[in-house]
């Protein structure tokens, strides 16, 4: 986790000492920010909304103002199905298990189409069939 907080530019107190290249570059910290994206450990939602108002929350709010209205809503349910959430999109995030709140955690990130994705300990806290489902959508979302 620390070394994934500095590399994200997440920890900048104490002493740190090297260089991050991005595609043999070197980092821009202006720039990384609004290519990157960072899924928290803690899956920290409203509980009152469903998962599709949870994407399109987040899609309204951190896509840039060039995404049309139906730019955003064909990335929110692109990543749905990526991350096999289409079929409980309605659900209150209030009621899901632990690893579908992980992949609506994992989409709240996605839908503001980064570049790179930072995922804190995706598995942590699920049991094997729970960890496939999460990392099934991983890497679904490598893929695209």
């Amino acid at each position: 986790t620390t070394l994934m907080d500095v590399i994200a530019g997440r920890k900048t107190g104490g002493r740190i000492v090297g260089d991050i290249i991005v595609n043999g570059e070197q980092k821009n910290p202006a720039n990384f920010s609004r290519i990157t994206a960072y899924c928290e450990q803690m899956d920290i939602h409203s509980e009152a909304a469903t998962i599709y108002e949870a994407l399109v929350f987040s899609a309204n709010l951190r896509l840039p103002p060039t995404f049309s209205e139906e730019e955003r809503m064909n990335l929110v349910n692109e990543t749905l199905e990526l991350l096999e959430l289409s079929a409980i999109a309605g659900e209150m995030v209030g009621r899901l298990s632990v690893e579908q709140k992980k992949r609506v955690t994992i989409g709240v990130e996605v839908v503001a189409n980064p570049s790179i994705l930072f995922l804190d300990e995706p598995t942590s806290g699920l049991d094997a069939r729970s960890a496939l489902i999460v990392m099934r959508g991983v890497q679904s979302i490598a893929r695209t």
